[in-house]
Protein backbone atom coordinates (compact mmCIF):
# COMPACT_ATOMS: atom_id res chain seq x y z
CA UNK A 1 0.00 0.00 0.00
CA UNK A 2 1.06 3.27 -0.42
CA UNK A 3 2.76 5.54 1.88
CA UNK A 4 -0.12 8.36 1.51
CA UNK A 5 -2.28 5.32 1.42
CA UNK A 6 -3.95 7.39 4.36
CA UNK A 7 -3.91 10.78 3.16
CA UNK A 8 -7.09 12.04 0.68
CA UNK A 9 -5.46 12.34 -2.41
CA UNK A 10 -6.34 16.47 -3.28
CA UNK A 11 -9.46 16.07 -1.44
CA UNK A 12 -9.73 20.03 -0.37
CA UNK A 13 -8.57 21.31 -3.73
CA UNK A 14 -11.51 18.99 -5.08
CA UNK A 15 -14.07 21.11 -2.42
CA UNK A 16 -13.06 24.08 -3.32
CA UNK A 17 -12.93 23.38 -6.98
CA UNK A 18 -16.76 22.03 -6.43
CA UNK A 19 -17.86 25.03 -4.93
CA UNK A 20 -16.31 27.36 -7.76
CA UNK A 21 -17.87 25.57 -10.20
CA UNK A 22 -21.49 25.62 -8.48
CA UNK A 23 -20.60 29.65 -7.89
CA UNK A 24 -19.14 30.82 -10.80
CA UNK A 25 -21.94 29.26 -13.38
CA UNK A 26 -24.88 30.49 -11.04
CA UNK A 27 -23.22 34.00 -11.26
CA UNK A 28 -22.46 33.73 -14.76
CA UNK A 29 -26.58 32.76 -15.48
CA UNK A 30 -27.64 35.34 -13.30
CA UNK A 31 -25.44 38.32 -15.16
CA UNK A 32 -27.24 36.83 -18.39
CA UNK A 33 -30.98 37.17 -17.07
CA UNK A 34 -29.93 40.84 -15.92
CA UNK A 35 -29.14 41.88 -19.03
CA UNK A 36 -31.74 40.42 -21.03
CA UNK A 37 -34.49 42.20 -18.10
CA UNK A 38 -32.94 45.13 -18.95
CA UNK A 39 -32.86 45.18 -22.31
CA UNK A 40 -35.92 46.47 -24.91
CA UNK A 41 -34.73 45.09 -28.33
CA UNK A 42 -33.19 41.50 -26.60
CA UNK A 43 -35.95 39.10 -25.65
CA UNK A 44 -35.70 35.54 -23.98
CA UNK A 45 -35.45 33.02 -26.94
CA UNK A 46 -33.70 29.41 -26.75
CA UNK A 47 -29.87 30.14 -26.45
CA UNK A 48 -31.32 31.96 -22.95
CA UNK A 49 -33.42 29.00 -21.79
CA UNK A 50 -30.38 26.35 -22.71
CA UNK A 51 -28.18 28.27 -20.79
CA UNK A 52 -30.30 28.53 -17.84
CA UNK A 53 -32.16 24.93 -17.86
CA UNK A 54 -27.98 23.99 -17.24
CA UNK A 55 -27.43 25.07 -14.31
CA UNK A 56 -29.43 23.09 -12.33
CA UNK A 57 -28.29 20.23 -13.96
CA UNK A 58 -24.13 21.85 -13.14
CA UNK A 59 -25.16 22.47 -9.44
CA UNK A 60 -26.57 18.93 -8.98
CA UNK A 61 -23.38 17.23 -10.67
CA UNK A 62 -21.11 19.51 -8.23
CA UNK A 63 -23.80 18.73 -5.33
CA UNK A 64 -22.69 14.93 -5.70
CA UNK A 65 -19.54 15.67 -6.29
CA UNK A 66 -19.46 16.59 -2.86
CA UNK A 67 -21.24 13.83 -1.63
CA UNK A 68 -19.08 11.37 -2.86
CA UNK A 69 -16.06 13.57 -1.44
CA UNK A 70 -17.77 12.96 2.24
CA UNK A 71 -18.62 9.19 1.50
CA UNK A 72 -14.74 8.57 0.81
CA UNK A 73 -13.89 9.50 -2.69
CA UNK A 74 -9.96 10.09 -2.67
CA UNK A 75 -9.27 7.58 -0.16
CA UNK A 76 -8.24 4.36 -1.57
CA UNK A 77 -11.03 1.67 -1.79
CA UNK A 78 -9.67 -0.87 0.63
CA UNK A 79 -9.93 1.70 2.80
CA UNK A 80 -13.82 2.67 3.39
CA UNK A 81 -16.53 0.15 4.04
CA UNK A 82 -18.65 -1.62 1.92
CA UNK A 83 -21.45 0.76 2.03
CA UNK A 84 -19.08 3.84 1.29
CA UNK A 85 -17.84 2.27 -1.83
CA UNK A 86 -21.49 1.23 -2.86
CA UNK A 87 -22.15 5.21 -2.14
CA UNK A 88 -19.78 6.68 -4.11
CA UNK A 89 -20.24 4.20 -7.17
CA UNK A 90 -24.21 5.10 -6.87
CA UNK A 91 -23.48 8.68 -6.55
CA UNK A 92 -20.95 8.59 -9.64
CA UNK A 93 -23.48 6.99 -11.92
CA UNK A 94 -26.07 9.26 -11.29
CA UNK A 95 -23.71 11.67 -11.43
CA UNK A 96 -22.66 10.60 -15.29
CA UNK A 97 -26.29 11.57 -16.43
CA UNK A 98 -25.89 15.48 -15.13
CA UNK A 99 -22.81 15.53 -16.81
CA UNK A 100 -23.86 14.16 -19.98
CA UNK A 101 -27.13 16.91 -20.02
CA UNK A 102 -24.72 19.85 -18.88
CA UNK A 103 -22.60 19.50 -21.11
CA UNK A 104 -25.25 19.34 -24.35
CA UNK A 105 -27.54 22.29 -23.49
CA UNK A 106 -24.58 25.01 -23.24
CA UNK A 107 -23.88 23.45 -27.08
CA UNK A 108 -27.35 23.79 -28.26
CA UNK A 109 -27.18 27.55 -26.64
CA UNK A 110 -23.98 27.80 -28.79
CA UNK A 111 -26.03 26.84 -31.64
CA UNK A 112 -28.97 28.89 -31.47
CA UNK A 113 -27.00 31.71 -30.12
CA UNK A 114 -25.14 31.79 -34.02
CA UNK A 115 -28.97 31.83 -35.44
CA UNK A 116 -29.84 34.94 -33.14
CA UNK A 117 -26.46 36.98 -34.18
CA UNK A 118 -26.15 36.05 -38.11
CA UNK A 119 -28.87 35.88 -41.08
CA UNK A 120 -30.22 32.65 -41.54
CA UNK A 121 -29.53 33.74 -45.79
CA UNK A 122 -26.76 31.20 -46.17
CA UNK A 123 -27.46 27.43 -47.23
CA UNK A 124 -24.35 26.42 -45.83
CA UNK A 125 -24.49 28.13 -42.49
CA UNK A 126 -28.50 26.53 -42.51
CA UNK A 127 -26.92 23.27 -42.96
CA UNK A 128 -24.04 23.35 -40.58
CA UNK A 129 -26.24 24.27 -37.54
CA UNK A 130 -28.73 21.73 -37.91
CA UNK A 131 -26.24 19.46 -38.76
CA UNK A 132 -24.57 20.57 -35.41
CA UNK A 133 -28.25 19.96 -33.34
CA UNK A 134 -28.47 16.79 -34.55
CA UNK A 135 -25.12 16.16 -33.49
CA UNK A 136 -25.20 17.31 -30.12
CA UNK A 137 -28.75 15.26 -29.68
CA UNK A 138 -27.37 11.91 -31.00
CA UNK A 139 -24.56 12.52 -28.48
CA UNK A 140 -26.45 13.04 -25.80
CA UNK A 141 -29.01 10.16 -26.39
CA UNK A 142 -26.04 7.53 -27.45
CA UNK A 143 -24.23 8.71 -24.17
CA UNK A 144 -27.44 8.22 -21.64
CA UNK A 145 -28.02 4.69 -23.98
CA UNK A 146 -24.42 3.48 -23.22
CA UNK A 147 -24.40 4.24 -19.66
CA UNK A 148 -28.13 2.62 -19.11
CA UNK A 149 -27.13 -0.46 -20.96
CA UNK A 150 -23.80 -1.20 -19.95
CA UNK A 151 -24.49 -3.24 -17.09
CA UNK A 152 -26.96 -6.40 -17.54
CA UNK A 153 -29.07 -6.20 -15.08
CA UNK A 154 -29.98 -2.24 -15.50
CA UNK A 155 -30.15 -2.12 -11.45
CA UNK A 156 -26.55 -2.42 -11.12
CA UNK A 157 -26.10 0.58 -11.42
CA UNK A 158 -27.55 2.17 -8.82
CA UNK A 159 -27.31 -0.90 -6.62
CA UNK A 160 -23.56 -1.99 -7.11
CA UNK A 161 -23.62 -5.12 -4.54
CA UNK A 162 -26.47 -6.53 -7.50
CA UNK A 163 -24.54 -10.20 -9.27
CA UNK A 164 -24.71 -9.61 -13.03
CA UNK A 165 -21.94 -8.29 -15.38
CA UNK A 166 -20.78 -4.88 -16.95
CA UNK A 167 -18.78 -3.33 -19.81
CA UNK A 168 -15.07 -2.85 -18.64
CA UNK A 169 -13.78 -1.89 -21.77
CA UNK A 170 -13.50 1.99 -21.71
CA UNK A 171 -13.14 2.57 -25.68
CA UNK A 172 -16.98 2.89 -26.34
CA UNK A 173 -16.98 5.72 -23.53
CA UNK A 174 -13.79 6.89 -25.11
CA UNK A 175 -15.63 6.72 -28.71
CA UNK A 176 -18.46 8.69 -27.18
CA UNK A 177 -16.47 11.26 -25.55
CA UNK A 178 -14.69 12.06 -28.70
CA UNK A 179 -17.39 13.04 -30.44
CA UNK A 180 -18.43 15.68 -27.92
CA UNK A 181 -14.85 17.06 -28.68
CA UNK A 182 -15.65 16.87 -32.49
CA UNK A 183 -18.89 19.01 -31.99
CA UNK A 184 -16.84 21.88 -29.69
CA UNK A 185 -14.47 21.78 -32.72
CA UNK A 186 -17.56 22.62 -34.86
CA UNK A 187 -19.09 24.78 -32.94
CA UNK A 188 -16.26 26.79 -32.65
CA UNK A 189 -15.67 26.74 -36.38
CA UNK A 190 -19.25 27.76 -37.39
CA UNK A 191 -19.02 31.41 -37.23
CA UNK A 192 -15.40 31.70 -39.08
CA UNK A 193 -16.81 31.85 -42.65
CA UNK A 194 -19.30 34.58 -41.70
CA UNK A 195 -16.17 36.48 -40.00
CA UNK A 196 -14.02 35.85 -42.67
CA UNK A 197 -16.23 36.95 -45.71
CA UNK A 198 -16.83 40.38 -43.46
CA UNK A 199 -15.53 43.34 -45.79
CA UNK A 200 -12.61 44.70 -43.13
CA UNK A 201 -9.43 44.38 -42.72
CA UNK A 202 -7.42 41.46 -41.66
CA UNK A 203 -6.66 42.63 -38.35
CA UNK A 204 -10.08 43.43 -37.23
CA UNK A 205 -10.58 39.54 -38.92
CA UNK A 206 -8.04 38.19 -37.16
CA UNK A 207 -9.50 39.70 -33.75
CA UNK A 208 -12.81 38.29 -34.20
CA UNK A 209 -11.57 35.46 -34.92
CA UNK A 210 -9.41 35.11 -31.12
CA UNK A 211 -12.44 36.46 -29.88
CA UNK A 212 -14.77 33.69 -31.02
CA UNK A 213 -12.40 31.07 -30.13
CA UNK A 214 -11.49 32.22 -26.24
CA UNK A 215 -15.32 32.59 -25.90
CA UNK A 216 -15.73 28.77 -26.62
CA UNK A 217 -12.51 27.95 -24.64
CA UNK A 218 -13.94 25.11 -23.28
CA UNK A 219 -12.76 23.09 -25.81
CA UNK A 220 -9.33 23.05 -23.96
CA UNK A 221 -11.40 21.34 -20.92
CA UNK A 222 -12.69 19.05 -23.40
CA UNK A 223 -9.48 17.70 -24.83
CA UNK A 224 -7.58 17.93 -21.64
CA UNK A 225 -10.50 15.54 -20.21
CA UNK A 226 -10.73 13.14 -22.99
CA UNK A 227 -6.68 13.09 -22.69
CA UNK A 228 -7.17 12.08 -19.18
CA UNK A 229 -9.49 9.65 -19.42
CA UNK A 230 -7.56 7.83 -22.27
CA UNK A 231 -4.59 7.53 -20.00
CA UNK A 232 -6.22 6.28 -16.37
CA UNK A 233 -9.69 5.02 -17.40
CA UNK A 234 -8.01 1.27 -17.45
CA UNK A 235 -7.17 1.69 -13.86
CA UNK A 236 -10.48 2.74 -12.30
CA UNK A 237 -11.82 -1.02 -11.99
CA UNK A 238 -8.05 -1.62 -9.54
CA UNK A 239 -8.86 1.38 -7.10
CA UNK A 240 -12.10 3.35 -8.31
CA UNK A 241 -12.15 6.17 -5.63
CA UNK A 242 -8.56 6.98 -5.59
CA UNK A 243 -7.94 6.68 -9.18
CA UNK A 244 -10.86 8.47 -10.87
CA UNK A 245 -9.77 12.09 -9.02
CA UNK A 246 -7.43 13.45 -12.05
CA UNK A 247 -10.54 12.68 -13.68
CA UNK A 248 -12.99 13.87 -11.60
CA UNK A 249 -10.74 17.12 -11.59
CA UNK A 250 -11.79 18.06 -15.43
CA UNK A 251 -15.21 16.68 -15.76
CA UNK A 252 -16.31 18.91 -12.68
CA UNK A 253 -15.07 22.01 -14.86
CA UNK A 254 -16.46 21.42 -17.93
CA UNK A 255 -19.87 21.70 -17.45
CA UNK A 256 -19.70 24.83 -15.55
CA UNK A 257 -17.02 26.50 -18.11
CA UNK A 258 -19.32 26.00 -20.81
CA UNK A 259 -22.04 28.01 -18.81
CA UNK A 260 -19.75 30.55 -18.23
CA UNK A 261 -18.36 30.89 -21.94
CA UNK A 262 -21.74 30.65 -23.53
CA UNK A 263 -22.77 33.93 -21.16
CA UNK A 264 -19.66 35.73 -21.95
CA UNK A 265 -21.31 38.18 -24.70
CA UNK A 266 -24.11 39.30 -22.47
CA UNK A 267 -21.11 39.60 -19.40
CA UNK A 268 -19.17 41.61 -21.64
CA UNK A 269 -22.24 43.61 -22.73
CA UNK A 270 -23.10 44.58 -19.32
CA UNK A 271 -19.53 45.47 -18.39
CA UNK A 272 -19.74 48.13 -21.32
CA UNK A 273 -22.37 49.48 -20.55
CA UNK A 274 -21.67 50.04 -17.09
CA UNK A 275 -18.36 51.68 -18.47
CA UNK A 276 -19.85 53.73 -21.27
CA UNK A 277 -22.75 55.00 -19.30
CA UNK A 278 -22.31 54.58 -15.83
CA UNK A 279 -23.60 52.09 -13.01
CA UNK A 280 -26.61 53.75 -13.09
CA UNK A 281 -27.47 52.30 -16.41
CA UNK A 282 -27.37 48.90 -15.44
CA UNK A 283 -30.61 49.36 -13.57
CA UNK A 284 -32.35 50.80 -16.41
CA UNK A 285 -34.07 49.75 -19.62
CA UNK A 286 -32.97 52.75 -21.01
CA UNK A 287 -31.69 52.18 -24.59
CA UNK A 288 -28.31 54.10 -25.24
CA UNK A 289 -28.46 55.25 -28.80
CA UNK A 290 -26.17 57.63 -30.83
CA UNK A 291 -27.20 61.53 -30.76
CA UNK A 292 -28.40 61.66 -33.65
CA UNK A 293 -28.08 65.50 -34.46
CA UNK A 294 -24.89 65.93 -33.30
CA UNK A 295 -23.50 63.18 -35.46
CA UNK A 296 -24.98 64.89 -38.55
CA UNK A 297 -23.89 68.50 -37.33
CA UNK A 298 -20.43 66.75 -36.94
CA UNK A 299 -20.23 65.13 -40.54
CA UNK A 300 -21.91 68.81 -41.74
CA UNK A 301 -18.22 70.31 -40.08
CA UNK A 302 -15.65 67.54 -41.37
CA UNK A 303 -15.60 64.50 -43.79
CA UNK A 304 -15.05 61.67 -42.81
CA UNK A 305 -11.75 59.77 -42.38
CA UNK A 306 -10.00 57.28 -43.93
CA UNK A 307 -10.86 54.73 -41.50
CA UNK A 308 -14.44 55.44 -41.40
CA UNK A 309 -14.46 55.03 -45.49
CA UNK A 310 -12.53 51.54 -45.41
CA UNK A 311 -14.37 50.44 -42.16
CA UNK A 312 -17.86 52.07 -42.50
CA UNK A 313 -17.32 52.30 -38.78
CA UNK A 314 -16.63 56.21 -36.87
CA UNK A 315 -14.55 56.78 -34.09
CA UNK A 316 -17.87 56.74 -31.53
CA UNK A 317 -18.99 53.59 -32.50
CA UNK A 318 -21.97 54.17 -35.31
CA UNK A 319 -22.04 52.35 -38.76
CA UNK A 320 -21.76 54.88 -41.83
CA UNK A 321 -22.19 54.27 -45.48
CA UNK A 322 -21.51 56.36 -48.41
CA UNK A 323 -23.24 56.28 -51.79
CA UNK A 324 -22.95 58.39 -54.32
CA UNK A 325 -21.28 60.94 -51.93
CA UNK A 326 -24.09 61.01 -49.83
CA UNK A 327 -23.32 60.01 -45.95
CA UNK A 328 -25.92 58.20 -43.60
CA UNK A 329 -25.64 57.55 -40.16
CA UNK A 330 -27.34 54.54 -38.09
CA UNK A 331 -27.49 53.67 -34.63
CA UNK A 332 -24.32 52.40 -32.74
CA UNK A 333 -23.30 49.01 -33.02
CA UNK A 334 -23.48 47.80 -30.17
CA UNK A 335 -26.84 48.93 -29.38
CA UNK A 336 -28.14 47.31 -32.11
CA UNK A 337 -26.46 43.83 -30.99
CA UNK A 338 -27.19 43.87 -27.27
CA UNK A 339 -24.48 41.28 -26.74
CA UNK A 340 -21.67 44.03 -26.37
CA UNK A 341 -18.94 45.11 -28.70
CA UNK A 342 -17.59 41.15 -29.60
CA UNK A 343 -20.83 40.81 -31.73
CA UNK A 344 -21.14 44.55 -32.98
CA UNK A 345 -18.17 44.36 -34.75
CA UNK A 346 -20.03 41.16 -36.82
CA UNK A 347 -22.03 43.85 -38.36
CA UNK A 348 -22.64 43.64 -42.20
CA UNK A 349 -22.87 47.44 -41.93
CA UNK A 350 -26.66 47.46 -42.31
CA UNK A 351 -28.15 51.11 -41.40
CA UNK A 352 -31.22 51.73 -39.99
CA UNK A 353 -32.43 54.86 -38.82
CA UNK A 354 -32.59 55.41 -34.72
CA UNK A 355 -36.34 54.54 -33.80
CA UNK A 356 -36.19 56.80 -30.67
CA UNK A 357 -36.03 59.55 -33.13
CA UNK A 358 -39.11 61.96 -32.82
CA UNK A 359 -38.65 63.98 -35.65
CA UNK A 360 -38.16 61.99 -38.51
CA UNK A 361 -38.67 65.04 -40.89
CA UNK A 362 -35.58 66.70 -39.32
CA UNK A 363 -33.77 63.81 -40.24
CA UNK A 364 -34.16 63.56 -44.16
CA UNK A 365 -33.65 67.32 -44.00
CA UNK A 366 -30.31 66.88 -42.14
CA UNK A 367 -29.37 63.68 -44.44
CA UNK A 368 -30.25 65.31 -47.98
CA UNK A 369 -28.37 68.89 -47.11
CA UNK A 370 -25.53 67.00 -45.81
CA UNK A 371 -25.46 64.47 -49.05
CA UNK A 372 -25.59 68.19 -50.97
CA UNK A 373 -22.73 69.59 -49.23
CA UNK A 374 -20.58 66.47 -50.02
CA UNK A 375 -22.09 66.12 -53.77
CA UNK A 376 -20.42 69.61 -54.06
Amino acid sequence: MDPDSSQNRGVPGLVALSIVMIVLPTFAIALRIWARLISKSQRFWWDDWFAIGSLPFSIAQMALELKMISEGLGRHQGELALEQVIEVARCAYANTFFYDIVISLPKYSAVFFYIRIFPINSKVFRISVWVTNALITAHLFASVLLLVFQCYPLKIGWQPATTGHCIHNFHPFLAIWSLSVIIDIVIMLIPLPIVWSLKTGLSRKLMLTGIFFCAYCVIVISLARLIVYAQIAHTFRADFTWNTIPYDRWIGCEGPVSIVSICAPNIFHLCKRARCHGLSSLFTRREYHAKIQDRLNKNLKSPPTLDEELLGADKDGTVSSRTDGVYSVGAPAEDRFEEGSTIAMVDRTHLRRDRYADEEERWSQCAVGMGNSHLK
